[in-house]
């Protein structure tokens, strides 16, 4: 069970405001207010629902009734060949099906090699997504051909910027550097303020990139 004083101190260390809890916890807005407010007996149900939210965003609750953020986690793995692609790929979708759903966003892969590489293993789990509720968006080069994604998840950016970027996928709290040099190696870490970072240069470009417009090929040719 957490207290009211406890629930307004975890929003304030998160720095969230009223609607943010109610987005974060599924709660109505009003709900949350009057929550804080005191009014009326909160089911258990509700305050289980607020305290996971906030769990899940660090924060730990203490016996004392105080509160606390954890330790940020930091962790790296290194993975190699294109088993470790198979790797990412499983673990983005168990990481985000596990919290409900969530986005992937994706920067600066050759898509056309990806295509040439594993069209076949992309397809199927773009089947996959809708029933895993995860979402996508992705950085192209300028004038590469989307073979699978529908068009509208993708913005174009211009070659000369695009070279000068590493291969990334970010989703959660993880971020995926792909290194092509020499062989096929891809480090996965975890750790929230390295993927804000990152997710912050993919919006950037994203809203300066271009439409795509190219048509959609499921299929080569």
């Amino acid at each position: 069970m957490i207290t009211l004083s406890q629930l307004k101190a975890a929003r304030l260390l998160l720095n969230w405001t009223q609607k943010d809890l109610a987005r974060v916890s599924g709660m109505s807005l009003a709900a949350v207010a009057r929550l804080e407010q005191g009014i009326g007996t909160p089911r258990a149900q509700t305050l289980q629902s607020v305290r996971g939210a906030f769990e899940k965003f660090g924060i730990e609750f203490l016996e004392d009734h105080g509160v606390d953020l954890r330790p940020e986690k930091f962790s790296v793995r290194v993975l190699h060949g294109d088993q470790g692609f198979y790797e990412v790929w499983n673990d983005y979708e168990k990481t985000l099906s596990a919290a409900g759903g969530g986005e992937v966003l994706l920067m600066n892969l050759d898509h056309e090699f990806m295509y040439d590489r594993y069209g076949g293993v992309l397809e199927e789990r773009l089947l996959r997504r809708p029933t895993l509720n995860i979402t996508l968006r992705g950085l192209v080069r300028e004038g590469d051909l989307v073979r699978i994604w529908p068009n509208e998840e993708f913005r174009a950016i211009p070659a000369k910027i695009f070279s000068g970027l590493t291969p990334v996928y970010l989703y959660q709290d993880k971020t995926v550097i792909v290194s092509f040099k020499d062989s096929l190696r891809i480090v996965l870490i975890e750790n929230k303020s390295i993927t804000e970072a990152f997710r912050q240069q993919f919006e950037y470009h994203w809203k300066h990139g271009k439409q795509v417009s190219r048509p959609v090929y499921m299929g080569k040719g």
